[in-house]
């Protein structure tokens, strides 16, 4: 990522494409790291998921949205849900430490989301066909 490659060069202050970098990136008294390009891919899911980058406006503006404007909300008619909603807000805390702490953390996270969810303690549907129970129509209780 983009946080290993300002390890590189101790010259370079601001590396990366202005829509996409974590607030402490335009900031000299914090060193970036991966939870800056957590950061990042927080606003490539957000734009991902809505069709632009959460922080519109003038080039000059954009560090100050970056590390002082609230992530706007999704239009409720994208219909984005709220657990996804939720990862894309904590991947792009405005603290560090506020924010996913790995990449295997957050892939954790999407996982999660990904997964369908099950009743726990209920067995499973089965399926008989159409006979139903024993050849019968109806199913086991008749018709």
């Amino acid at each position: 990522g983009l946080a290993r490659a300002a390890d590189l060069s101790a010259a370079a202050t601001a590396i990366g494409t202005h829509f996409y970098m974590a607030p402490e990136q335009w900031l000299a008294d914090k060193p970036p790291d991966v939870r800056s390009d957590i950061y990042s891919l927080g606003v490539t899911m957000y734009e991902m998921l809505s069709g632009h980058t959460p922080f519109q406006g003038p080039a000059h503006r954009i560090p100050q949205m970056h590390q002082n404007d609230p992530v706007p909300d999704f239009p409720s008619s994208l219909g984005v849900p709220k657990t996804l909603e939720t990862i894309v807000r904590k991947c792009m805390e405005k603290d560090p430490a506020g924010r996913y702490q790995s990449a295997d953390e957050l892939a954790s996270a999407l996982k999660e989301v990904a997964e369908p969810r099950s009743a726990r303690g209920a067995a499973p549907i089965q399926r008989t066909g159409s006979a139903g129970v024993g050849g019968q129509r109806g199913g086991p209780y008749g018709s």
